[in-house]
């Protein structure tokens, strides 16, 4: 599994990444991720959210659910100070 979404917010542009990871981390074997981008190219790999799952299913429902959190504001993103 490896989904890919675009999202512009107040003119900034996220991309959120979900895949499934190479071997079971804490949380499960799927993550969720939300990266700075431009253009449709991720800029940074610093990530802003992170999120895991153990199913593939509750790993498609997550990201669904962290796109539209961020199109509508309410997703916590971390800062990097």
């Amino acid at each position: 599994m490896k989904t890919q979404t675009f999202v512009k917010v107040d003119g900034r542009e996220y991309c959120v990444s979900t895949v499934e990871l190479p071997f079971v981390h804490i949380g499960g074997g799927f993550e969720t991720m939300v990266f700075p981008a431009r253009n449709g190219k991720v800029t940074g790999y610093g990530e802003l959210f992170c999120d895991r799952y153990k199913t593939a299913s509750e790993a498609a429902v997550g990201h669904k659910a962290t796109v539209a959190a961020l199109e509508e504001g309410r997703l916590q993103l971390y800062t990097h100070e």
